[in-house]
């Protein structure tokens, strides 16, 4: 009986080291979430992720017009302006 106290007792120990650890890990990656960097400020910015997202390449070729292709018959253009 003593012996099974014993070996309870490691076990516990050692589910306790585990744990400490555990948190110590945790401290860790909270340190690493908590520093902010330039690049996440510029993320914060709207315009900045805009374009960091391409959207504003879509709104530049929203404002840009249209090509229209469109045949031109040239014989009728001059005989307009002879006409003028």
């Amino acid at each position: 009986e003593v012996e099974v106290a014993q070996e309870e007792k490691s076990t516990e120990t050692e589910t306790a080291k585990e744990e400490k650890s555990a948190e110590v890990e945790k401290k860790i990656l909270k340190k690493k979430s908590t520093k902010i960097t330039e690049e996440t400020i510029e993320l914060t910015d709207p315009k900045a992720v805009a374009e960091a997202l391409g959207l504003n390449d879509k709104k530049k070729k929203e404002k840009e017009p249209e090509e229209i292709e469109e045949e031109v018959d040239l014989e009728l253009l001059e005989i307009g302006k002879t006409k003028k």
